[in-house]
């Protein structure tokens, strides 16, 4: 997926423009997909929903998982698909920032994009506290048969 206008683009050295995160406690919220048959091919949701809930130590309720899972489906994605990553954060970021006493309470949430492939980057991201959602473009079929041998 190609960069969008409103992407900031993180390259070499202008990760210092990130705004400073603080470890709030050492809880991590982990969100099951497989559990519910409505969330199964959420993937790339969980992942973006999993990094608002780093990035602001909130826990999404299953209420607010599935009205984002829902919402997808009205923005492009298909029944029985999974979905881009790059959409699901664009999603979750705006839903989130659609919900005006969480925004009263934690501010708003941007979205950065860098190349995966720079270690140092990724590395310097990473340290500064930020959560990456990234995926790679597979085939379930070959994962299947991948972890099968």
């Amino acid at each position: 997926m190609a960069e969008s206008a409103t992407d900031f683009i993180l390259n070499e050295g202008n990760e210092d423009g990130l705004p400073t995160l603080y470890q709030q406690d050492e809880v991590y919220y982990e969100y099951n997909q497989s559990a519910n048959s409505w969330s199964k091919l959420s993937c790339t949701l969980f992942n973006a929903i999993t990094a608002a809930s780093d990035l602001f130590n909130y826990e999404f309720t299953l209420d607010q998982i599935k009205e984002i899972n829902d919402l997808s489906y009205e923005h492009g994605r298909k029944k029985g698909d999974g979905w881009y990553t790059n959409y699901a954060v664009d999603l979750v970021r705006n839903w989130r920032n659609s919900q005006k006493d969480l925004v009263a309470q934690y501010g708003k949430v941007a979205k950065y994009r860098l190349d995966m492939r720079n270690d140092e980057l990724v590395n310097r991201v990473l340290a500064k506290l930020y959560t990456i959602c990234w995926s790679f473009e597979g085939n379930t079929d070959y994962i299947l048969d991948y972890s099968t041998d």
